[in-house]
């Protein structure tokens, strides 16, 4: 198995390269030497020597050739300035033991190494053991660290490995550390948490949760006069930033977890740390540079994530978002903004109509009117654009359920738009999938609300006029495809339009025989008269359609047995040779 190890012996094509170069063999001496090949210059003054038993070998390497086998590994593996001495301490250990045990450096790589100085008491130790974990994986990371898939392996078999959960556990509980002389360590154990995410469990790990989402909010430790000569470097700003970026991915990405998920979201004050991030009003003026983009995105995730977490009795987060006007504020910010990422203000979108639809949420009728409207403008209007209409469709129709205050200020303020976009067939404003929302938008409320409000009474006589429109629709009495002009639906699959197209009729029709249904049973069973009215309406439409006389009933219990009608596709209603612009009339 391949590991990062000075004395480990390269494949033989890249050692006869090296000892080209040491021979001039055609070869550039200023060459920059392949990883492998700094491999094999390890071989040369470490493990051969040993092998050899010529252990003066080790005892009479110059202190150039020391330190160029130093800079070319430190080079090669992208270590940067502090953690230079780490590799040099690693060489140093590997000539001490052979000298007292030839077989010393058999087993050895610098990935053990760095798990052995992470076990260490010794603060020192314990820094340059991170130092070189963190250097490492970052290489395997890159491009050329890639090629070596060994490499990955050992790692996670040696640190993420039940056996080394003590390092992982230590490192999470490093990043709470309000020590400024722990900062290098934070910076570099917080890049090596992300990379061991996946096997982190939070119930696992005292305070865990704790400890990474402090990630969210730091703050300086020290003055910036204040020495720190010991235990690290200072981190700057920027350093800071990448830290709050990587501690919110890490939170995300533990969120994957059902368990942890649990965890966090019953974690009093996570919320409060996460809003305070994507509440920030300079997010939107930055000009969405990346970070302000690595920050939003993967926090209204997770405040989607808590909010959508399947124990909501025992969910303190649902609670402190739906009752925090930070995160209501926030997130209508996000709506608003003309710059923010498509996708994050979807996710925005479901978490505020969430709040609103929250009896228990601090979003008064003013916001929800507002947040209301809104969702209106973007099904109707496309104020947002046509990525959006289907799902503020789709919001205002699960809005409308009950007798919550959302389905009031739908049925009191947008009642006759819902009507009026039933209702038009032949206006080439609303596709199939408006008309089928309106439809269940209207079948919710009749369902579900007391025909007795006074919004009912005033939208009574305009759904009286309704129901025969749609039902001869849904029954294909006297409508063909030139009365029902089709909108092309944004969401139809590219290439299968006639099919989508026939698909979405068909959900349009059901839907519209159910809104028939359930608003002639609420009537007639709350008004008898109305029971007659109904029956003469019956009447004309069969005289109308030369059909035998039938009850309303009759009618929408066939309209729900009812299959949509089916239009060809238009090049297949005519021949070969017909010439689509002459006349059918000779």
């Amino acid at each position: 198995m391949g590991g990062f190890s000075l004395h480990r012996v390269a494949p033989y094509p890249h050692r006869a390269r090296v000892q080209g170069c040491r021979s001039g063999a055609g070869v550039h001496h200023h060459a920059m030497p392949t990883v492998p090949a700094i491999h094999v210059w390890a071989v040369r003054f470490s493990l051969d020597f040993a092998v050899a038993s010529n252990l003066s070998g080790l005892r009479t390497i110059s202190a150039y050739e020391e330190n160029k086998l130093v800079r070319n590994v430190a080079d090669a593996y992208g270590f940067d300035e502090a953690s230079r001495g780490s590799v040099l301490d690693y060489l140093h250990e590997i000539k001490v033991g052979c000298e007292k045990d030839p077989s010393f450096a058999g087993g050895w790589n610098m990935i053990t190494y760095a798990a052995q100085l992470m076990k260490s008491t010794s603060p020192n130790r314990y820094l340059s053991g991170v130092r070189i974990l963190d250097t490492l994986i970052r290489f395997n990371s890159g491009a050329i660290g890639s090629g070596f898939p060994g490499q990955s392996m050992l790692i996670s078999n040696t640190i993420g490995s039940a056996s080394s959960g003590s390092i992982l556990h230590n490192l999470v509980q490093m990043l709470d550390s309000k020590s400024p002389y722990d900062e290098e360590i934070r910076l570099r154990a917080v890049r090596i948490v992300e990379h061991f995410v996946i096997d982190i469990r939070l119930d696992k790990i005292l305070q865990g949760i704790q400890c990474i989402s402090s990630l969210l909010d730091l703050k300086p430790f020290h003055q910036p006069d204040e020495p720190l000569e010991e235990y690290g470097h200072r981190i700057s700003v920027g350093e800071e930033r990448q830290m709050q970026v990587r501690g919110i991915q890490i939170l995300l990405k533990l969120s994957d977890d059902e368990n942890n998920l649990r965890i966090m979201s019953n974690t009093d004050d996570l919320v409060s740390k996460i809003v305070a991030l994507i509440n920030d009003k300079q997010l939107h003026l930055r000009k969405h540079d990346k970070w302000s983009r690595d920050i939003v995105d993967p926090g209204v995730k997770l405040i989607k994530r808590f909010m959508s977490a399947t124990t909501r009795s025992n969910n303190i987060l649902w609670h402190k978002i739906s009752t925090s006007l930070e995160a209501i504020s926030a997130l209508e910010s996000i709506i608003d903004c003309d710059k923010c990422d498509e996708e994050v203000k979807k996710q925005a979108i479901r978490v505020l109509a969430q709040i609103c639809w929250d009896t228990s949420s601090v979003m008064g009728d003013q916001n929800r009117e507002r947040f209301i409207g809104s969702l209106i403008d973007m099904f109707l209007h496309k104020s947002k654009g046509s990525q959006f209409e289907n799902l503020a469709g789709e919001e205002l129709a699960q809005l409308s359920f009950g007798f919550g205050s959302c389905a009031t200020i739908i049925l009191e303020k947008y009642g006759p738009n819902m009507i009026d976009c039933v209702g038009k067939t032949d206006s080439g404003l609303y596709n199939s999938i408006h008309r089928k929302i309106a439809a269940d938008v209207l079948k919710h409320l009749y369902g579900n609300y007391s025909i007795d409000d006074e919004h009912f009474q005033n939208l009574k006589e305009a759904m009286i006029d309704l129901l025969p429109k749609v039902l001869r629709e849904v029954l294909g009495w006297g409508l063909t495809e030139t009365h029902i002009q089709r909108v092309p639906s944004y969401t139809a699959p590219a290439g299968s339009g006639l099919a989508a197209t026939q698909d979405n009729d068909g959900r349009l029709q059901e839907a519209l025989a159910s809104l028939c249904a359930t608003v002639y049973n609420r009537m007639v069973n709350t008004d008898a008269d109305l029971a007659d009215r109904f029956e003469d309406i019956a009447a004309r439409m069969c005289d109308l359609a030369a059909e035998p006389l039938k009850t309303f009933s009759d009618l929408i219990q066939e309209a729900m047995q009812r299959q949509p009608p089916y239009y060809p596709p238009e090049h297949a209603m005519r021949s070969n040779d017909e010439n689509p612009n002459e006349c059918c009339i000779s």
